[in-house]
């Protein structure tokens, strides 16, 4: 009787065990729709879940998934998401979505430089100046680099 139930569980396990395993891949790549250049660092998801993978500097990338249906999605900051749906994964096969980006402007909210950390601008107390983008350019084109151009800005900036 344990002998028996011995050899039944060890195949199905034999068995068993490789269709558990089996996967397919998602490949592709990602470029800019203007110029087509490779776009390295754009993350790249199976909508749904948490698996993904980041592009390298070809701007390829792979995703290992389970045998199915799939919508990816690809980001990168400054440009448009992009979608591809219905993707069909088989077990062992390979599967590719291509992505063309279009360049997007990134829109931030005001954020205040303080002498020991940021904070957004509606939690700001106190003595507050501004610096807005003329003056900044201003500063910059008089041979000051624009990493310098705030530090010494007096009467400008106060930290």
């Amino acid at each position: 009787m344990w002998r028996t139930a011995f050899v039944v569980l060890a195949a199905t396990v034999v068995v068993g065990a490789p269709v558990l395993a089996q996967t397919g891949r998602i490949t592709g790549k990602v470029t800019s729709a203007e110029g087509a250049r490779p776009i390295p660092g754009a993350q790249v998801v199976v909508a749904g879940t948490t698996t993904g993978a980041v592009t390298r500097d070809d701007g390829r990338y792979t995703i290992t998934v389970q045998p199915g249906r799939y919508t990816v999605r690809a980001l990168r900051l400054g440009f448009a998401p992009d979608s591809v749906t219905g993707l069909t994964v088989t077990a062992n096969g390979e599967t590719t979505a291509d992505f063309s980006l279009a360049t997007s402007a990134a829109t931030l909210s005001n954020i205040v430089v303080v002498g020991y950390g940021t904070q957004e601008a509606r939690n700001s107390t106190g003595a507050v100046a501004s610096v807005d983008s003329t003056q900044f350019v201003q500063m910059s084109l008089e041979g000051m680099p624009r990493t310098r151009a705030l530090a010494n800005s007096e009467g400008l900036v106060r930290v």
